[in-house]
């Protein structure tokens, strides 16, 4: 087994994820934007048939709907952080794990079903979006034009294939979990958790676990036109080792976590930055690996 590994600033090691997990930090002015990009969208929808060619007028008509959802989501994304943000303030310092997230209080799943679902609804949403260039590029064939728009549809099928290996590997394992005794789990404590992979993995020797607590902020790349954001997962702490399942495909996990160690932190001030604790478990099986990452209740003890 494999001794726990803790690291300190600056020296915190990067972990992958697909997509950040804290989603409720838009600030407020998002929502003006979002109303702004609603309202123009109302506007081209509402004018879209002065345009000419026909597949122009369509191309407009597919720009204001975009617009128009795009607006919308983007308010009410605004909106529902604001609520959080307010909802969190006069709380924060009674019992975090009752209002800073929805847990259930006796086991986390995978969540591969549900990222499977999200991915297929953004290429959905994401091909929408570009509907109308594609109108444009039939009516006025420019090979510039196809080019970028080739560039976005190769990044569409290639999320389209990921979105599929995820909707794939949920039919093969179905959902697995990770049951634990106690809520919250508390640092400064044993953590004892129970896997059930069922019937998949079932008497799987070389299964891997990996508790880890992670910091998660956004950081900007480049310098003028070409600065963009990206999302950042850092390790502030890390347990891993092998372990077996039984005839079930269940094995109990146990795993000491330090009093010193960060807790979990959802609700967050300026400059502060989001934490959370997930247990990451592996397995090599033929065909479909087997990949799932439960995020768990683990709060510092008061």
């Amino acid at each position: 087994m494999a001794a726990p590994e803790t690291m300190s600033s600056p020296g915190h090691a990067r972990v992958h994820r697909d997509a950040p997990r804290v989603r409720h930090t838009y600030p407020g002015w998002a929502a003006l934007l979002g109303l702004a990009l609603a309202a123009a969208g109302a506007g081209i929808v509402w004018y879209h048939g002065e345009a000419r060619p026909r597949q122009h007028a369509l191309a407009a008509l597919l720009v204001g709907i975009n617009f128009l959802i795009l607006g919308g989501y983007l308010a009410l994304l605004a909106l529902r952080s604001a609520a959080y943000r307010a909802r969190a303030a006069g709380k924060r310092h009674s019992s975090p794990w009752l209002y800073e997230h929805a847990w259930a209080r006796r086991e986390a799943d995978d969540g591969t079903r549900g990222r499977a679902l999200h991915a297929f609804a953004a290429i959905a949403a994401i091909g929408f979006f570009l509907a109308p260039f594609h109108l444009i590029a039939l009516s006025e064939p420019d090979w510039i034009l196809w080019l970028v728009i080739g560039l976005f549809d190769v990044a569409l099928a290639i999320g389209l294939g990921y979105a599929t290996y995820l909707l794939l590997r949920h039919l093969k394992f179905g959902r697995t979990r990770v049951a634990f005794s106690g809520f919250p789990l508390l640092t400064g404590s044993t953590l004892p958790l129970r896997f059930h992979g069922g019937r998949p993995l079932q008497n799987r020797q070389g299964m891997k676990a990996e508790l880890v607590c992670i910091e998660e902020y956004y950081e900007t790349r480049g310098s003028g036109k070409d600065r963009s954001q990206h999302v950042v997962h850092e390790a502030l702490y890390r347990d891993a080792r092998e372990f077996a399942t039984d005839a079930s495909g269940a094995a109990m996990l146990e795993f000491q976590v330090p009093a010193h160690a960060p807790g979990t932190r959802f609700a967050v001030k300026d400059g502060e930055r989001p934490r959370y604790w997930e247990l990451e478990v592996s397995a090599a099986v033929p065909g479909i690996d087997y990949h799932g990452i439960f995020l768990l209740p683990v709060y510092a003890r008061p």
